[in-house]
């Protein structure tokens, strides 16, 4: 992600779990290659020893149980970062805003415009509706209709 883009999605998102666990990821890293790299150091360094010494084949034994040690608690710490990552992208909304494609083209009209004309046709409707009430004529509504259609095809 590049810094421009990665700045809007902060300035957006301040909570995203995926960020959250990116730096989680991004803190473990460093710690688990300056384990590798001291390992790889102590390593060579027992390789330069003598063949022969019998406590140079015991060291070895111990740094290849530690080596295979260190490779589970890395496992288990990897394995647990991705089943959170998985837990996330399964359980949580993807926080991404929807396409500008998906907006409804307006002409060169502006939004409030807009929006006047659909408050102006609301309180048109709602003032029909209520003069309706007022002479006591009640509205048929395609609700009522669906209703009318059930019963008339009940009794056929």
């Amino acid at each position: 992600m590049n810094p421009l883009t990665r700045f809007f999605h902060e300035l957006f998102h301040p909570h995203c779990e995926q960020c959250a666990m990116d730096k989680q990821v991004g803190q473990i890293n460093p710690v688990v290659e300056n384990l590798k790299a001291e390992l790889a150091q102590v390593y060579t360094r027992l390789e330069n020893l003598q063949d022969s010494n019998p406590v140079v084949e015991i060291l070895r034994g111990e740094l290849e149980r530690a080596y295979r040690n260190n490779d589970k608690l890395l496992e288990q710490i990897f394995d647990k970062v991705r089943y959170e990552r998985d837990f996330v992208e399964k359980n949580v909304i993807n926080p991404t805003p929807p396409n500008m494609t998906s907006i409804p083209s307006i002409g060169n009209r502006s939004w409030a415009a807009r929006r006047r004309e659909l408050e102006a046709n609301s309180r048109a409707t709602a003032n029909e509706m209520a003069r309706l009430k007022a002479e006591g004529i009640t509205p048929v509504t395609e609700n009522d209709l669906g209703k009318e259609l059930e019963s008339v095809s009940e009794n056929a």
